[in-house]
């Protein structure tokens, strides 16, 4: 592999198996391609990040729901620690939302201009969520409360149906309260939408049900910004594999060589990877349901 300039190998076990030369023209294509895949990409990725934050808080969802009330030790998880967790995953999932939020503004700006129609609708339908779903202002302000005032959840609450006849059977919920008291004491944090729906709010506040309307939003929400970059990502992800054709496997990485130099006893080269890591998470998501 000493004659050439661009080279198109598979790399396995860190091995290099010789494919075949490329041309500089068909280079320029594939980094086209690539370019148009990582574009999008670097913002999926926010949003796989607040994915994540989501699933941990729907385990904890899972954990303090559908308890037997025979099992139940509220000594055991009304601790200070379980507190302290119940507010740190908490806190990731707002910081999360609110960097995922200002991440989609930013991207679209550099995809498609600080002018462009797309920024306009995405601004639209971000107004919408505010001012149509509670969820959506709610947890958006509760994430500056946390921020500058302290850890949102105060109450940790049992609930469950009552079973007169047969108690010992009864199951039910942790709540995780928000303190309506505490924030109005702090509404200059929240501004004037959320403190009028706090005011006509008679008790504090479960935050499980709003994030599991605020997941589905975004949801939406990115689903949208994906459809800004289909037809340019079906494009390109079709071209690479077609690119890649029969050598590509699951065990595999197809790369190109380029600038390829000997220098002594060494060979100095910069490799490009074509993403088919980000293909297959990008395809995934496509399947996701609305």
């Amino acid at each position: 592999m000493t004659d050439f300039k661009i080279r198109l190998c598979t790399l396995e076990n860190n091995c290099f198996d010789d494919i075949s030369s490329i041309s500089k023209n068909t280079l320029e294509k594939v980094q086209e391609d690539i370019t148009n895949i990582t574009l999008y990409n670097s913002h999926f990725l926010v949003y796989i990040h607040f994915q994540i934050n989501l699933i941990e808080f729907d385990s904890l969802r899972k954990k303090i729901s559908k308890i037997p009330i025979v099992k139940l030790n509220m000594n055991k998880i009304s601790t200070t620690r379980d507190h302290l967790k119940y507010n740190s995953i908490t806190i990731n999932l707002l910081s999360s939302f609110r960097f995922y939020l200002d991440n989609a503004e930013k991207h679209i700006i550099r995809a498609f201009g600080k002018d462009s129609p797309e920024l306009v609708n995405f601004k639209s339908e971000l107004s919408s969520y505010f001012d149509n779903y509670f969820s959506y202002r709610f947890l958006y302000k509760l994430r500056d409360y946390a921020l500058h005032v302290g850890f949102p959840i105060e109450m940790i609450h049992f609930e469950a149906k009552e079973n007169i006849t047969k108690p010992e059977t009864m199951v039910g919920n942790l709540r995780l309260l928000v303190s309506k008291e505490s924030l109005l004491a702090e509404k200059k944090y929240l501004g004037k939408p959320v403190t009028n729906d706090l005011i006509k709010i008679v008790d504090d506040i479960d935050i499980i049900p709003l994030v599991t309307q605020l997941g589905a939003l975004l949801l939406k929400l990115e689903k949208h910004i994906y459809s800004l970059h289909h037809e340019k990502l079906e494009c390109a992800i079709s071209n690479l594999k077609q690119f890649a054709g029969k050598y590509k496997t699951i065990k595999n990485d197809i790369v190109i060589i380029v600038d390829m130099k000997e220098e002594g006893n060494y060979i100095n080269f910069n490799m490009i990877t074509l993403p088919f890591v980000e293909i297959n998470d990008i395809e995934r998501f496509s399947k996701w349901p609305k």
